[in-house]
């Protein structure tokens, strides 16, 4: 193709709508939570590892004999509130997850799968804005907390003390100190990435 000398009737579509290819013998339901996995397709949202939420389904489809295609919708979507780890006013603007393809959680469940972002608590449940681009920022793997067996004492200042020469009196206290700081810093540093929503729980 070379530039244009004259206008273009270019063609357009709703940005809030993408089509996928339905996992096999997948039955997708209109208003459920949807999700792709690795190959592209879609399926109903579920605390699965590898899925990623891209939105709503706008329709029923059954693709038991495979080769279907479902259009999903991104935007801000009322669903359930979990009962077991409920979300409140003080989740807004943070990150929810999903319990199943119809209830968001405040707790990243085993694979740590988003939802979306939390803009609105109210008695009939919490609107989340669901979509690829709300979830453009990936959740990390889980990381364990150092068990921290030095025996030293963290500074609390973020500082690690200079050591002198170990052949001339014993330093092991300071080094061990050193370990504590190291290990007290990076812990918090993952909690809270977690609490973030950055990171999926152990």
């Amino acid at each position: 193709m070379s530039a244009l000398t004259a206008n273009r009737n270019t063609k357009e579509r709703q940005a809030r709508l993408r089509r996928y290819p339905v996992l096999d013998e997948e039955i997708m339901y209109a208003g459920g939570l949807a999700a792709i996995d690795s190959n592209g397709e879609v399926q109903m949202a579920s605390d699965t590892a590898g899925l990623i939420v891209t939105g709503v389904s706008t329709e029923y489809v059954d693709n038991t004999g495979d080769g279907e295609y479902c259009t999903v919708k991104t935007g801000c979507f009322l669903f359930a509130n979990s009962s077991g780890n409920p979300i409140t006013n003080a989740h807004v603007g943070r990150t929810c997850w999903i319990e199943d393809d119809n209830t968001v959680s405040s707790s990243p469940g085993t694979n740590g799968i988003e939802a979306g972002k939390v803009f609105e608590v109210d008695t009939d449940g919490v609107w989340v804005e669901v979509g690829a681009d709300v979830n453009a920022v990936p959740v990390a793997s889980a990381a364990n907390a150092l068990d921290d067996q030095s025996g030293g004492s963290a500074s609390g200042t973020q500082q690690l003390a200079a050591v002198g020469a170990t052949n001339s009196a014993d330093v092991s206290a300071a080094i061990n100190n050193n370990f504590a700081t190291v290990a007290a810093e990076y812990n918090a540093v993952v909690a809270a990435l977690k609490a973030a929503g950055l990171m999926a729980s152990s």
